[in-house]
């Protein structure tokens, strides 16, 4: 079994959605957030499960779809680091140039 990490800018996007949805409805965060959960449980038993970024061709970065976001996240060895959460509409390339 993968040991799945966050990095601290992941956990933090994570929070600051939370909060957005927070804002119009606790239950949809809460649940938004058992989803999020769920998913990166998954990649702890499966690293590979996940499609490879259409954007990065590389076999080592990787995403699930949680919702309407993608949680991106790159196999190292045996382990699992979520790199960051981004939503669906957002173009990954502007996403990515601006960490």
């Amino acid at each position: 079994m993968a040991k799945v990490r966050w990095t601290e800018g992941a956990g933090l996007e994570l929070l600051g959605i939370a909060d957005l949805m927070s804002d119009t409805s606790a239950s949809y965060a809460e649940s938004f957030l058992d989803q999020v959960d769920s998913a990166a449980a998954l990649l702890g038993d499966f690293p590979k499960s996940g499609r490879v970024v259409p954007e990065l061709f590389n076999e080592d970065f990787r995403e699930v779809i949680v919702g309407p976001y993608r949680l991106l996240y790159r196999v190292h060895g045996d382990d699992v680091e979520v790199m960051g959460i981004v939503h669906g509409a957002r173009d990954l390339r502007t996403y990515l140039g601006g960490r």
